[in-house]
């Protein structure tokens, strides 16, 4: 989701919530008593349009407010640390030259063998 869609999830759920103040002649009864399926309809689909906009704005505040709190010090002071550099957390092992892939290696080696049915 991108805030295009939030903002039209956000657009149509307030729609819905105001449809039944702008078009009362829609929906005979008002309120969620039961008595119209139309407007218990809008009132839920309401708030779920309503509450996946908001949701996804207030991730994005949220987000944007812990960036403005990563803390990251003056370049005069990382350098009196000793401070190793990050190493990959897997390195593939060398691969001699004349060596067979791991693929080609599987069907020289019989591991996909395949015999004739007696």
């Amino acid at each position: 989701m991108n805030f295009r869609h939030a903002l039209g999830f956000f657009t149509v759920g307030a729609l819905f919530a105001l449809l039944p103040r702008f078009a009362p002649g829609l929906f005979p009864a008002t309120g969620i008593d039961g008595s119209s399926t139309r407007m218990i309809w809008l009132q839920i689909m309401s708030v779920l349009q309503l509450g996946l906009g908001l949701s996804y704005f207030a991730h994005r505040s949220i987000v944007g407010l812990a960036s403005l709190m990563v803390y990251t010090p003056a370049a005069g002071y990382g350098r009196a640390l000793a401070v190793p550099t990050p190493q990959p957390a897997f390195s593939p092992r060398p691969v001699a030259t004349g060596t067979l892939s791991p693929i080609r290696a599987a069907f020289k080696g019989g591991l996909l063998d395949q015999r004739r049915a007696a």
